[in-house]
C-alpha cells in the first residue's frame, strides 16, 4: 500500500508549513489535516471521503468541521493535480441489484463477515509483529526473516499475485468470483510483512482482501460478483479504519451513487460488528458505538 506513506508525507508537509507560518496548536492541527486531505486524494482520486477521513481517523465521535473547507480545498486540489498528470481513480463497474429485503439482507451478510474479518485483520498484523519481537529481538533480523517467509510463501504458491498493491486482482474480484483462498493468502502475507517491520500503507491490502472476500461469497449468496466485490471491500475498510461517513462517501464516489442504501446499510453493519479494532494504534474511539456514551478508549 502507498497511502500510508503518503498520509505521513501530507501530513508533516502541514506540520512543516505551520511551524514557518509560527501557527497557533489549533491552526496547526488543521494544516496537518489538510495535508493528509491533499495526499490522500491525490492517490485516490476521491477528494470528499478524503477530507473526512483525515477529520473522522484520529478521534471517532468528534468532527472538527472547523477543518472542512481547508481539508476539501486541500483535497480537490490534490485531486485536480494527480489528475493534470494522467492519474485516475479506480473505478470497477458494480452491478447493483433491485431494492429488495433479500438484497439487502445478502448485503448486510457480506458486511458482516468483512466486519468480523476486520478484526482478524488487525489482530493479524499485532499477532506477527509479537512472534517476530519475541523470537528475534534484532529489527534488521525480523525484516530479513519476513521478507524470507514472503519469498518462501511465493515461491511455494508459484504467484506473485499476492506481492505487490494487488491492483489487478482487485478489479479481477469485481469481474469474476475468487476462490474462497485468496484474500486468506493475502491477509497472511499481509501480516508476515508488516509485523516484521516492512513499513507501507494498509489501505490497499485492505481492499485486496475486501474485495475477494465479498466476491468469493458472491456465489453462496447469489450475488453478482461486482456488488459483492464493493460491499465487502467498503465494510473491510470502515472495520479497520472506524470511518463510518469517510466509508459512505468513499463507496459513492468509486462506485456510483445507485447503490448508495445499500452501502449505508454495509457500512453500519461494518461498523457495529468491527467492535474496537483497529489499524491505526494512537487512534481513539471517543464515543461506544452501541450507545451514546463517552468512553475515550484506545483501538484494540
Amino acid at each position: 500500500g502507498r497511502e500510508g506513506a503518503a498520509l505521513q508525507i501530507g501530513g508533516s508537509m502541514g506540520a512543516t508549513f505551520s511551524k514557518v507560518l509560527k501557527l497557533d496548536e489549533a491552526d496547526s492541527r488543521i494544516l496537518v489535516m489538510s495535508g493528509m486531505s491533499a495526499c490522500f486524494a491525490a492517490l485516490f482520486g476521491t477528494p470528499v471521503s478524503a477530507a473526512f477521513f483525515a477529520m473522522e481517523v484520529i478521534s471517532i465521535g468528534v468532527l472538527h468541521y472547523s477543518a472542512l473547507l481547508p481539508c476539501m480545498t486541500a483535497a480537490i486540489t490534490g485531486s485536480a493535480v494527480s489528475r493534470f498528470f494522467g492519474m485516475r481513480p479506480m473505478s470497477p463497474q458494480v452491478l447493483v441489484p433491485g431494492f429488495s429485503w433479500l438484497s439487502f439482507g445478502k448485503a448486510a451478510a457480506v458486511a458482516l463477515v468483512c466486519g468480523l474479518l476486520s478484526f482478524v485483520f488487525c489482530a493479524g498484523i499485532h499477532w506477527a509483529a509479537k512472534g517476530y519481537q519475541r523470537f528475534l529481538k534484532n529489527p534488521y533480523l525480523r525484516a530479513a526473516a519476513g521478507g524470507g517467509l514472503v519469498v518462501l510463501c511465493s515461491l511455494l504458491l508459484g504467484t506473485r499475485m499476492y506481492n505487490g498493491a494487488g491492483t489487478e486482482t482487485i478489479l479481477a474480484a469485481f469481474t469474476q468470483q475468487q476462490a474462497w483462498y485468496v484474500f486468506l493468502l493475502k491477509l497472511l502475507l499481509t501480516a508476515l510483512t508488516l509485523g516484521a517491520g516492512f513499513k507501507g500503507g494498509e489501505i490497499v491490502p485492505v481492499f485486496f482482501v475486501g474485495s475477494t472476500c465479498g466476491s468469493a461469497l458472491s456465489g453462496l449468496l447469489g450475488l453478482d460478483p461486482s456488488f459483492a466485490a464493493a460491499i465487502g471491500m467498503i465494510s473491510l475498510f470502515c472495520g479497520v479504519t472506524n470511518c463510518p461517513l469517510t466509508t459512505l462517501f468513499l463507496s459513492v464516489e468509486l462506485f456510483g451513487g445507485e447503490g448508495a442504501p445499500f452501502y449505508g446499510a454495509a457500512v453500519a453493519v461494518a461498523y457495529i460488528s468491527s467492535g474496537y479494532a483497529g489499524l491505526y494504534s494512537e487512534q481513539k474511539i471517543l464515543y461506544s458505538k452501541f450507545k451514546p456514551q463517552f468512553i475515550d478508549k484506545k483501538v484494540g
